[in-house]
């Protein structure tokens, strides 16, 4: 039985160390002499880690079928593979897997419902004290908002003024503004215009409305609740119209 490295593994990193180490010439060496690829190792190396405690990196009770399986290779290169992790010192094989006896295999069988003559190996991810030392943690880049992003996010924010002047100190997103947009969209609807002006309520366009426009009032819709509640996308669209509002 080996005793684990005093560094349980975070995985990601583990990951990221396994990684670097295949591909030094002590990793790549190693692959060569065990005859498998530094692909194949890595594979079954992520493949412990999903079987693997997440604190730990404990407790990988999976059989080299399962792993196998589930890696997508032969049990030999299973085999191979945890060779060169275990001569790397990221792995290392806790309890050996050996054949059950006579009591044992009847327990398992009135356990799981079916034959068992083995118990699998117990493997333990570990973090050697050089990789911890003197490889660096994966750089995660921060996801920073794109210019595009920036650009609309600033655009939606003044159409949402020119509909919704702050008031009181009130947001133009609050419920007490859904008043004012539906009075506003109600106001510049061409179905009220017409009515006041005692022409039919639904004359038809001539053209229907750039794609543009109706994607852009869409989104506005989609960021002010309180325009949810208007009837049809088009009035919204003849507000942006109206306000000379360029959608592109």
């Amino acid at each position: 039985m080996a005793t684990p490295s005093p560094h349980p593994p975070q995985l990601p990193q583990w990951q990221h160390q396994v990684r670097t180490l295949l591909n030094s010439p002590t990793g790549t060496q190693l692959c060569k002499t065990h005859a498998v690829s530094t692909e194949t190792v890595f594979t079954v190396a992520v493949t412990h880690a999903h079987y693997a405690e997440s604190k730990t990196g404990r407790s990988i009770t999976a059989s080299r079928h399962t792993i196998a399986t589930r890696a997508g290779v032969s049990v030999s290169a299973v085999k191979r593979a945890r060779r060169v992790l275990t001569a790397l010192g990221v792995a290392t094989e806790l309890i050996r897997g050996r054949y059950l006896q006579k009591i044992e295999s009847m327990a398992a069988e009135a356990h799981h419902g079916h034959r068992q003559f083995r118990a699998a190996s117990v493997w333990a991810l570990i973090s050697p004290r050089t990789a911890v030392t003197t490889i660096a943690a994966p750089f995660t880049k921060s996801r920073k908002r794109s210019r595009a992003t920036l650009r609309t996010t600033a655009y939606r924010a003044h159409i949402a003024s020119l509909i919704s002047p702050q008031t009181g100190g009130r947001g133009p997103l609050s419920p007490s503004g859904g008043f004012a947009l539906q009075s506003l969209v109600f106001k510049f609807s061409p179905t009220h215009a017409n009515t006041r002006a005692g022409r039919p309520k639904n004359p038809q366009r001539s053209a229907p409305r750039p794609i543009e426009l109706q994607r852009t009032a869409a989104q506005l819709i989609d960021h002010i609740p309180a325009l949810k509640t208007t009837k049809h996308i088009g009035q919204i669209c003849d507000v942006l119209d109206r306000a000379d509002i360029d959608p592109a």
